[in-house]
């Protein structure tokens, strides 16, 4: 990363102390997605921890996703700037720790080098419309649940005792089985014996540190025929005094 360079430490000191100034989640990422500073909102928003200790990429951050943003859904800002080497705003569904959905401008800057190409580039968030939780109006939680059910990634939700609560359009086209079939199931049912373990130990991770989130890079399910479903998974419990016990999981096709 070229801001490890001992010799730009001013200029990183100096691209710090910039994004710390904006009052909404902020970062410098390289060509490859990688994030080489975060601002306290960047921080809190990947569950308080530094993105950049963790080595983490802009859409882990943003989308607890292992690939990078595309499509019309989700068009991908750095992409954007590195072809026009022009600032360029887009609108996500950014989601946080807790599962919670929100609509975001994106606004990202090219970083140029001496000849004029694109050495990295500063990305900021403004939220647009928070997804309000329990309590809310019945338009505003119907309009929660529409962005959750549009998500490109499998969101579900499990009980205490690890049941699943609700499965999402995305998570039941990956699991191969409808909604009613998911509700109240134990989601250990789905996954392979020799798996259990390992998800035990992450779920209960999750559960005893709200906030931060915590990743099976390889998951097996069960089919509803039978067959295997190599995935990745992302578990994440929602802060205490926001009415929500669940655990939120973020599924993604570990075949791509």
């Amino acid at each position: 990363m070229v801001l490890d360079d001992p010799s730009r430490s001013l200029e990183r000191q100096f691209l710090q102390s910039v994004i710390e100034a904006f009052p909404f989640g902020a970062m410098v990422i390289d060509r490859q997605h990688r994030v080489l500073l975060a601002n306290r909102m960047s921080r809190e928003i990947s569950g308080r921890r530094d993105p950049v200790a963790a080595g983490l990429r802009c859409h882990e951050v943003s989308h607890f996703s292992a690939r990078p943003c595309s499509g019309d859904d989700d068009p991908c800002p750095l992409q954007q700037v590195l072809r026009t080497r022009a600032p360029v705003t887009v609108v996500h569904t950014h989601y946080d720790v807790a599962g919670r959905a929100s609509l975001v401008e994106v606004r990202a800057a090219p970083i140029l080098d001496a000849d004029g190409n694109v050495e990295m580039v500063i990305e900021a968030q403004r939220e647009l419309e928070k997804e309000i939780d329990e309590g809310t109006d019945p338009e505003t939680r119907h309009r929660q649940q529409a962005i959750i059910d549009a998500s490109p990634h499998g969101i579900v939700t499990l009980d205490p005792e690890a049941s699943i609560t609700s499965a999402n359009r995305t998570a039941c086209q990956l699991l191969g089985r409808g909604e009613p079939d998911l509700l109240g199931r134990p989601f250990a049912d789905l996954v392979v014996a020799s798996d259990h373990q390992a998800l035990t130990a992450t779920l209960a991770l999750a559960r005893c540190h709200p906030r931060r989130h915590f990743r099976l890079p390889a998951l097996t399910l069960i089919g509803q025929d039978g067959g295997t479903i190599p995935i990745q998974a992302l578990f994440a419990s929602p802060p205490s005094g926001q009415g929500l016990k669940e655990i939120v999981g973020f599924l993604h096709d570990g075949r791509t």
